[in-house]
């Protein structure tokens, strides 16, 4: 079976409820490692590294993993190589800001271009979840890329995790065929909520559709 990864988009701030304290609860019940993609964009560069900072960082377990969301959309795809190189090292240092040092990262807002391997790799990043359309094999594997071709295998030492990840708040039926099919395969799948909507039932029921498997960290899950 593919190993499950429950990722956390954090995009509340700036919105009326953060689910946070309960997504932890959850994670204290069943015993399960999450990991916390804190969104950090040119747009919006500390909103949600203040939030948890303020708020939250101090309740997270240690055993979860602080992760960075990387959102290259800034009201239109971010094309420009500068641009994305700027937008990665802001993302570590907002973090870094923070007390953190991240590893992994997501990609949100675009998908992964050559030029975002170096820069990942450069800011020390060792796993990365990102959509790589022209990849249509093993899409649940993770994989060291070519520097030329984010597609093709490669001398990388960036992980990546092609996928943009199993929505938790998509109809439960297509959730559990989601979660079945993970049954068969190999690799990674992300299962993602975010702290800006109460899911948590859904969150539930997908663990206990899982069960007894154990849902890993991004960098534990990619890296083993």
């Amino acid at each position: 079976m593919a190993v499950i990864v429950v990722g956390v988009d954090c995009v509340a701030a700036g919105t009326g409820k953060c689910y946070t304290r309960e997504l932890i609860e959850i994670a204290e019940e069943y015993v399960v490692p999450l990991t916390w993609f804190l969104t950090v964009s040119p747009r919006e560069p500390m909103g949600t590294t203040s939030l948890y900072y303020n708020e939250f960082l101090h309740r997270i377990p240690a055993w979860h993993e602080l992760s960075v969301r990387l959102d290259l959309s800034n009201g239109g795809n971010i094309g420009d190589p500068q641009q994305r190189r700027d937008a990665v090292r802001l993302g570590k240092e907002m973090l870094k800001q923070c007390h953190v040092k991240p590893v992994s990262c997501r990609l949100a807002g675009s998908a992964l271009l050559s030029s975002d391997i170096t820069n990942l790799e450069d800011a020390a990043f060792v796993v990365a979840v990102a959509n790589v359309p022209a990849r249509a094999h093993a899409p649940l594997q993770p994989y060291h890329p070519a520097y030329e071709d984010p597609s093709a295998n490669g001398d990388a030492k960036l992980l990546v995790v092609n996928q943009p990840g199993l929505d938790l708040s998509r109809p439960w039926e297509e959730v559990r065929a989601g979660l079945d099919e993970a049954r068969l395969a190999r690799g990674v799948l992300l299962l993602v909520t975010r702290d800006d909507r109460d899911i948590t039932a859904d969150l539930r029921r997908a663990l206990e559709h899982i069960a007894p498997a154990r849902p890993q960290t991004l960098t534990a899950a990619a890296t083993a």
